[in-house]
């Protein structure tokens, strides 16, 4: 596996509200479209039941709520209040 460039988005990804049936018939299709970066949220009865991002941003997310990295941003949001020029 080759080296994974780190993307930011400014804008936030178009989000697809897809059945469990759709899905099924489907699959390749979803697939694609959150290749390009759009969420699938899979819905079944009308209710949400899971949410399918791009292994990009399921990585920045996972990142994003790790412990040792929420830790690093409380500390420096102190350091930051804390801080006067």
């Amino acid at each position: 596996m080759g080296k994974r460039r780190m993307t930011i988005r400014t804008d936030p990804p178009a989000v697809r509200e897809v059945s469990v049936r759709e899905l099924g018939r489907e699959t390749a299709s979803v697939l694609a479209s959150v290749a390009r970066g759009e969420r699938a949220v899979i819905v079944r009865h009308g209710e949400p039941v899971a949410l399918i991002l791009s292994l990009d941003e399921a990585i920045d997310v996972f990142l994003a709520h790790a412990e040792e990295y929420v830790r690093m941003r409380l500390d420096a949001r102190r350091d930051l209040e804390s801080w006067s020029p």
